[in-house]
């Protein structure tokens, strides 16, 4: 009997890290990181280490309002201490807001970054920390899916509809950004372990293409039969906002593609 893989999650309550469990333990054997405290991931004494495959890091929160300068400080150590350790194991999860939003052509792994705020300037420190260790950094797009924090603009334009709402209020229609199913990007982790090691560099992972809000408003009153008779726009802008990533390198280095269009990922959600 062939000797399964040991994989370890750390934030593997959370939505991606339940859903990477729930793909992953088919094939491997998924164990559960926790640090001592919130703060703590000082790995210097654990004895794992040997036996650990990959570590996956998913122990940073997604609502970027909530970095200020202590939980930056904290989330830094962390990856300082994650990466000094697990070198090459280390799959960090980065986000692809660190492009700006400024560009309808698909950001590829080598377009210009931005640190605007935080959230963005604390996962650049942290990608440039894990690289020089050895390990990998993916950059994710919006991933969705069964489970997802009900804080994002489909769950805002679900709760109008599931209170019939004839007029939705929302702060624009015309960004666009790209979504991708959480269970694409389990299998785009699940190739990557089965590759057997991580690639000391930055993948995009999302769906390549992008949706705006206009789109998304359409889209669930199709499915849902409903129809807004009156669309406020709060912040209404006339300036780009568009952020779709290039997954050409992931294609090409692992034969990556997404299985779900933004529909199909509409129809797995809400069934």
């Amino acid at each position: 009997m062939v000797k399964k893989l040991k994989i370890y999650i750390s934030g593997s309550s959370g939505f991606l890290g339940s859903n990477f469990d729930r793909h992953l333990k088919k094939k491997f054997e998924i164990k559960h990181f926790f640090a001592q405290d919130k703060s703590s991931f000082d790995l210097d004494t654990n004895d794992f280490i040997d036996e650990c495959s990959f570590f996956i890091h998913l122990s940073e929160p997604s609502l970027k309002h909530i970095y200020d300068d202590q939980l930056c400080k904290k989330l830094k150590q962390n990856i300082e201490n994650l990466s000094k350790v697990l070198k090459n194991k280390l799959i960090y999860f980065s986000s692809g807001s660190v492009y700006g939003d400024k560009s309808f052509t698909p950001y590829d792994e080598d377009s210009k970054v931005f640190c605007n705020d935080p959230y963005s300037k604390l996962k650049l420190i942290n990608e440039k920390t894990v690289l020089k260790n050895g390990g990998m950094v993916l950059r994710l797009s919006n991933v969705i899916g069964k489970g997802m924090h009900k804080k994002n603009v489909l769950g805002h334009i679900k709760k109008f509809i599931d209170n019939k709402n004839q007029d939705l209020t929302i702060l624009n229609t015309t960004s666009i950004r790209d979504y991708i199913h959480v269970n694409d990007v389990s299998k785009f982790i699940e190739l990557v372990i089965l590759s057997g090691r991580t690639k000391n560099t930055i993948y995009n992972v999302g769906s390549g293409f992008g949706t705006s809000v206009h789109e998304i408003i359409n889209t669930l009153n199709t499915k849902f039969g409903h129809k807004f008779e009156k669309i406020i726009e709060t912040k209404k802008i006339d300036d780009l906002s568009c952020n779709i990533l290039s997954i050409k390198k992931a294609n090409k280095d692992f034969n990556w593609m997404p299985d779900n269009v933004f529909k199909d990922i509409i129809d797995k959600i809400y069934t």
